[in-house]
């Protein structure tokens, strides 16, 4: 087996091999002949770009792929008979380009931003984002234009849109002059229109904020320096989906776990009895908490704190919950799993973007009593392999 980017299923190409010790890996050379999900591509950056690792393939063939990927994880890693999979299902994002209302950018030397390269290349100044919502297009290209001219430069810009508003955040390194990012930011103020706010960090004691960097889309609130899901659409869908699957009613307890900025306590608070939300303490637990207050949700508890000692701490007291709900980052969640099922949850909803350590801690459930229930991939990232899933599982007898 071959590993050859830039590539769809069905073509025949010429590539350039190399052994990288546990593996094959090509170099596109020439499509000798394009195959049946070959489309054509429509960014400029998109042979050089990291982002976009499959704006080749037709959008049928990613959902299908990205489908393949979730069974086969778990498969190989959580164990789950192929039969019982048949039923695994996929949300598409109605937008297959001009989706992301977030997005991260690295600063090069001249002051441009941009991604970082496919194949270990330097990062690419972007001319281009088909990704972005034109209002993130809009407001990355202007900042480069302005960070050309500036003599103090961020290393890193993350910028957050909600419809034609935006807000920025600022990285710079510890040693970068004050008064010259103040410059920067009268500077981005004046000159970018949509600009709603501006963080910088680091500052000290704390980080800086100028204008009014947080937004609200309705339901939440959103920063550029908390976490929140890229494609909007997609992840109202989620939300509804992870209700649909829990099915929380007016006695029950939940617990959430990794509840950013309350992308789903909300809506679960006001379902159920109680719902106990934990999360470090930071930037989306304020926002969490600014949301509850103004929507006068009164059956929230908030645990603030790492997940795994708060759900030791739950197990040790012999607390009982009926639901439970993990949104862990990448790395998963299974140094806590154990205490989890001691708290004997009826069902448990795991949302995760990497479908092998999702499978990983779905495997640790199915040998503690668990049986897996349903599973989806939800296409939080078209054009690229990237992926959101989400597993129910219910308690076995």
């Amino acid at each position: 087996m071959v590993f050859v980017g830039g590539t769809a299923p069905g073509d025949l190409v010429e590539a350039a091999v190399r052994d990288r010790g546990r593996l094959l890996e090509g170099r596109l050379l020439r499509v000798v002949e394009a195959g049946p999900a070959r489309v054509p591509t429509r960014c400029v950056h998109v042979d050089v770009c990291g982002g976009c690792q499959w704006q080749q393939v037709s959008i049928e063939a990613q959902r299908e792929a990205k489908r393949s990927n979730l069974i086969e994880a778990l498969v190989r890693i959580a164990r789950v008979p192929r039969e019982s999979l048949g039923s695994v299902g996929l949300v598409a994002s109605p937008e297959s380009f001009r989706y992301r209302r977030r997005a991260r950018f690295m600063v090069d030397d001249a002051g441009r931003l941009g991604y970082a390269g496919s194949q270990g290349r330097g990062p690419v100044a972007l001319r281009e984002c088909h990704l972005l919502t034109q209002p993130i297009e809009r407001l990355a290209l202007g900042l480069s234009s302005l960070l050309r001219e500036s003599s103090t430069r961020p290393h890193h810009v993350e910028i957050c849109a909600v419809g034609e508003e935006a807000s920025v955040l600022l990285e710079y390194d510890s040693g970068s002059p004050e008064d010259l990012q103040a410059d920067l930011v009268k500077l981005m103020f004046a000159e970018l229109p949509s600009l709603a706010g501006v963080v910088v960090t680091p500052r000290s004691p704390k980080d800086v904020e100028l204008g009014n960097p947080t937004l609200s889309d309705g339901k939440t609130y959103l920063r550029p320096d908390a976490f929140s899901q890229a494609n909007q659409a997609v992840n109202e869908k989620l939300v509804q989906a992870v209700l649909g699957a829990l099915e929380p009613k007016p006695s029950d307890r939940v617990l959430e776990l990794f509840c950013g900025s309350g992308n789903f306590t909300l809506p679960l608070a006001r379902l159920a009895r109680e719902v106990v939300a934990v999360e470090r303490l930071g930037m989306s637990l304020a926002l969490l908490k600014r949301a509850a207050l103004e929507a006068g949700i009164s059956n929230l508890r908030i645990r603030p704190g790492e997940a795994a000692e708060i759900v030791r701490a739950l197990a040790q007291s012999d607390e009982r919950v009926d639901l439970a709900l993990l949104d862990p980052p990448r790395a998963g969640a299974r140094d806590l799993l154990g205490d989890l099922v001691r708290l004997a949850p009826r069902r448990i909803a795991y949302v995760s973007c990497d479908p092998a350590t999702l499978a990983r801690d779905v495997g640790v459930l199915l040998g503690q009593g668990y049986r897996l229930e349903e599973a989806t991939v939800f296409d939080q990232f078209p054009q690229t392999y990237h992926l959101e899933a989400l597993a129910l599982l219910g308690r076995s007898g």
